[in-house]
């Protein structure tokens, strides 16, 4: 595995620059919104959370397969952002991103005031259903 938590390359950077653009347009068009990704995707979301989103709208966030990333830059952005409640999964065999590392950002979520939940399962870099079923009560919480 590699070590992701100090790296913040350009091309994440780039990604996470669209991806705010994309985000901006669904926050003109609806009232509410849940942001979230599997893997790339995930680290993306926990980013977009540090971009200047209206907190009114913002219900909540998903973090499937995960992993810190960038943490320097988290830390900055995170800091006065009103807290969301979040979900995170993440496979135990997981051969494509460690746990221990998805563990880490689940702990850096908390210490900065974000109340989530932590689903771990036995498996590897997926979705499985019972983490499709956990999410499902988590929207309907957020909702």
């Amino acid at each position: 595995f590699r070590n992701f938590e100090d790296k913040c390359p350009k091309e994440f950077l780039d990604s996470l620059e669209l991806a705010h653009k994309f985000v901006m347009s669904l926050f003109n068009k609806y009232d509410e919104v849940v942001l979230g990704g599997f893997s790339q995707g995930a680290m993306i979301t926990s980013h977009l959370l540090t971009q200047n989103l209206d907190e009114n709208k913002l219900k909540g966030s998903i973090l499937y397969s995960a992993t810190l990333l960038a943490k320097e830059e988290l830390i900055k952005g995170l800091d006065g952002k009103k807290p969301v409640p979040f979900i995170q999964s993440h496979g135990r065999e997981d051969q494509v991103l460690d746990y221990n590392a998805a563990m880490k950002l689940f702990e850096f979520m908390k210490l900065n005031r974000y109340e989530g939940e932590f689903i771990s399962f036995t498996g590897a870099h997926e979705i499985p259903m019972e983490v499709l079923h956990k999410t499902k009560s988590f929207l309907e919480k957020v909702f």
